[in-house]
């Protein structure tokens, strides 16, 4: 049988897991909003046109009739 003992520790590693993964993720993506933020400043116009052409995207996307 499973005693509660080996739960409790099965249940101890997947949250450490768990934590652990999500430490990871956090760090990810902070770096990855510095390195963004770095090149929005390097090169303002081009993010300008890069956020226009999503949106464009974006709202085709949203309003297309999917056949009908």
């Amino acid at each position: 049988m499973f005693s509660r003992k080996k739960a409790t520790s099965q249940a101890e590693k997947i949250r450490e897991t768990a934590q652990q993964l999500a430490d990871d993720t956090c760090s990810g993506l902070h770096e990855v909003a510095g390195r963004s933020c770095g090149w929005i400043k390097a090169n303002p116009w081009a993010a300008v046109g890069a956020g226009a052409l999503v949106g464009l995207l974006a709202g085709v996307l949203l309003t297309c009739n999917k056949g009908e």
